[in-house]
């Protein structure tokens, strides 16, 4: 498999067909599963696609974001890259807002790469991905998050939810609130 070198990285995507889902591979004998299925990305992305400088440049911003957090090396690669795609390959969703609380008191200036706390059974994490008019595609950055009494979703999920069920929280966040 041929691949571009950007920036000095020659990384590329690949669209596993035995596993349905997309995979980072870091070198012919590293290849990183993003967990995304095949069938929630756009069609832009392509087998054999090089890891782009616009992947690149989102990748390095969270990457950034997430140093400053309480994330050790491994936590921070897998959070970057899953963010990498939800940013930039995740296909158009509905909202699933039904799963979470309004919020107490919402804001109407939400800002990609914000932490942000959904409250459902519980609460947890999410950081901004991309926005969009009255709703925003996040992704969990708490452990997990127990949306009701059967059903919850892992670190690194990215879902659509309206702007007015998120609460802007501190940027400062300690390792029990992840």
């Amino acid at each position: 498999m041929q691949n571009v070198a950007n920036n000095g990285v020659n990384w590329w995507w690949h669209l596993s067909p035995n596993d349905r889902q997309l995979i980072l591979h870091l070198s012919s004998e590293i290849g990183f599963p993003t967990g995304f299925k095949l069938d929630s990305l756009v069609e832009k992305i392509t087998d054999g696609m090089p890891f782009s400088t616009s992947d690149a440049e989102v990748y390095s911003g969270f990457c950034e974001l997430f140093s400053q957090m309480d994330f050790n090396a491994e936590q921070r690669f897998k959070l970057a890259i899953f963010a990498t795609v939800g940013t930039l390959y995740i296909k158009p969703m509905a909202a699933k807002s039904w799963y979470f609380r309004f919020a107490k008191s919402p804001t109407r200036t939400i800002k990609p790469r914000q932490l942000v706390k959904l409250s459902a059974y519980d609460s947890a994490v999410y950081i901004v991905l991309t926005i969009e008019d009255n709703a925003s595609y996040v992704m969990l950055i708490s452990e997990r998050h127990n949306l009701n009494e059967t059903k919850d979703i892992k670190r690194g999920h990215v879902i659509k939810v309206h702007n007015d069920r998120l609460t802007p929280v501190d940027f400062k966040l300690q390792g029990d609130q992840l």
